[in-house]
Protein backbone atom coordinates (compact mmCIF):
# COMPACT_ATOMS: atom_id res chain seq x y z
CA UNK A 1 0.00 0.00 0.00
CA UNK A 2 2.86 2.76 0.49
CA UNK A 3 4.76 1.66 -2.78
CA UNK A 4 1.19 2.83 -4.58
CA UNK A 5 0.48 5.50 -2.64
CA UNK A 6 4.22 6.83 -3.48
CA UNK A 7 3.59 6.25 -6.76
CA UNK A 8 0.02 8.22 -7.00
CA UNK A 9 1.99 10.85 -5.37
CA UNK A 10 4.55 10.92 -8.11
CA UNK A 11 1.97 10.26 -10.94
CA UNK A 12 0.05 13.18 -9.82
CA UNK A 13 2.84 15.41 -9.03
CA UNK A 14 4.10 15.03 -12.74
CA UNK A 15 0.40 16.01 -14.24
CA UNK A 16 1.78 19.25 -13.05
CA UNK A 17 3.78 20.93 -15.79
CA UNK A 18 6.11 22.93 -13.20
CA UNK A 19 7.09 19.18 -12.32
CA UNK A 20 10.39 19.42 -14.03
CA UNK A 21 11.63 15.51 -14.66
CA UNK A 22 10.37 12.27 -13.86
CA UNK A 23 9.57 11.73 -9.49
CA UNK A 24 11.56 9.00 -8.25
CA UNK A 25 10.27 6.61 -5.44
CA UNK A 26 12.67 5.59 -2.82
CA UNK A 27 16.01 6.69 -4.71
CA UNK A 28 19.04 7.47 -3.14
CA UNK A 29 19.42 11.43 -2.47
CA UNK A 30 23.37 11.48 -1.46
CA UNK A 31 24.32 14.76 0.74
CA UNK A 32 25.91 17.71 -1.05
CA UNK A 33 27.55 18.33 2.11
CA UNK A 34 29.02 14.86 3.33
CA UNK A 35 28.27 11.10 2.25
CA UNK A 36 25.10 10.55 3.91
CA UNK A 37 22.28 9.65 1.80
CA UNK A 38 18.51 9.46 2.43
CA UNK A 39 15.85 7.76 0.32
CA UNK A 40 13.00 9.97 0.25
CA UNK A 41 9.61 7.95 -0.83
CA UNK A 42 8.79 10.67 -3.89
CA UNK A 43 11.58 13.24 -4.77
CA UNK A 44 10.41 15.63 -7.46
CA UNK A 45 11.85 19.24 -9.03
CA UNK A 46 9.36 21.92 -8.93
CA UNK A 47 9.85 24.99 -11.11
CA UNK A 48 10.26 27.87 -8.29
CA UNK A 49 10.77 25.40 -5.33
CA UNK A 50 13.69 22.72 -6.78
CA UNK A 51 13.67 19.82 -5.42
CA UNK A 52 11.16 18.65 -3.19
CA UNK A 53 10.93 15.42 -0.80
CA UNK A 54 7.64 13.57 0.41
CA UNK A 55 7.81 11.20 2.92
CA UNK A 56 4.25 9.22 2.91
CA UNK A 57 4.28 8.22 6.67
CA UNK A 58 1.63 4.76 7.22
CA UNK A 59 3.08 3.01 10.35
CA UNK A 60 4.81 4.18 13.55
CA UNK A 61 8.31 5.35 13.26
CA UNK A 62 10.44 6.99 16.42
CA UNK A 63 10.55 10.71 17.09
CA UNK A 64 14.95 10.27 16.33
CA UNK A 65 13.75 8.56 12.67
CA UNK A 66 11.47 11.78 12.17
CA UNK A 67 13.90 14.66 13.36
CA UNK A 68 16.83 13.19 11.46
CA UNK A 69 14.95 13.06 8.17
CA UNK A 70 14.16 16.46 8.54
CA UNK A 71 17.62 17.57 9.54
CA UNK A 72 18.80 15.87 6.87
CA UNK A 73 16.74 17.87 4.13
CA UNK A 74 16.74 21.02 5.66
CA UNK A 75 20.88 21.25 5.67
CA UNK A 76 20.07 20.07 1.77
CA UNK A 77 17.82 23.06 1.36
CA UNK A 78 15.37 20.58 0.10
CA UNK A 79 11.24 21.69 1.70
CA UNK A 80 10.62 18.27 3.07
CA UNK A 81 6.37 17.14 2.44
CA UNK A 82 4.92 14.88 5.47
CA UNK A 83 1.54 13.20 4.27
CA UNK A 84 0.00 11.00 6.92
CA UNK A 85 -1.65 8.00 5.49
CA UNK A 86 -4.48 8.09 7.99
CA UNK A 87 -8.07 8.61 7.32
CA UNK A 88 -9.88 11.69 9.03
CA UNK A 89 -11.30 12.38 10.64
CA UNK A 90 -9.69 10.11 13.37
CA UNK A 91 -10.08 10.08 17.40
CA UNK A 92 -6.76 9.30 18.14
CA UNK A 93 -3.49 9.45 16.25
CA UNK A 94 -0.40 7.89 16.99
CA UNK A 95 2.68 9.80 18.65
CA UNK A 96 4.61 10.02 15.40
CA UNK A 97 1.74 11.27 13.51
CA UNK A 98 1.71 14.29 16.24
CA UNK A 99 5.30 14.16 15.92
CA UNK A 100 4.88 15.19 11.96
CA UNK A 101 1.97 17.77 12.57
CA UNK A 102 3.86 19.90 14.83
CA UNK A 103 6.87 19.83 12.01
CA UNK A 104 3.84 21.26 9.81
CA UNK A 105 3.19 24.11 12.42
CA UNK A 106 -0.21 21.95 13.52
CA UNK A 107 -1.52 20.91 9.61
CA UNK A 108 -2.15 17.29 8.47
CA UNK A 109 -1.25 16.77 5.04
CA UNK A 110 -3.48 13.81 3.60
CA UNK A 111 -4.21 12.25 0.30
CA UNK A 112 -7.42 11.19 0.61
CA UNK A 113 -10.35 10.66 -2.34
CA UNK A 114 -11.15 14.15 -2.86
CA UNK A 115 -7.41 15.38 -3.29
CA UNK A 116 -6.56 12.32 -5.73
CA UNK A 117 -10.15 13.40 -7.68
CA UNK A 118 -9.18 16.75 -6.87
CA UNK A 119 -5.73 16.58 -8.40
CA UNK A 120 -6.66 14.59 -11.81
CA UNK A 121 -9.17 17.28 -12.04
CA UNK A 122 -6.87 19.91 -11.95
CA UNK A 123 -3.97 18.46 -13.49
CA UNK A 124 -1.55 18.84 -10.22
CA UNK A 125 -0.83 17.41 -6.61
CA UNK A 126 -3.90 18.69 -4.29
CA UNK A 127 -3.68 17.49 -0.98
CA UNK A 128 -6.05 17.51 1.94
CA UNK A 129 -5.44 19.71 5.04
CA UNK A 130 -6.61 19.43 8.31
CA UNK A 131 -5.56 21.58 11.51
CA UNK A 132 -4.35 19.24 14.50
CA UNK A 133 -7.67 20.61 16.55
Amino acid sequence: MHRRMCELVGQLAALDARCKNEPTINKRLISTINDKYKLPDVCFEWEGFGKIAVEFQMSNTFETEISDRSKFYEREGIPLLWILGVDFPTKSLPQNFRDVILRHRGNMFLLNRAAVEASFKQKTLILACALQN
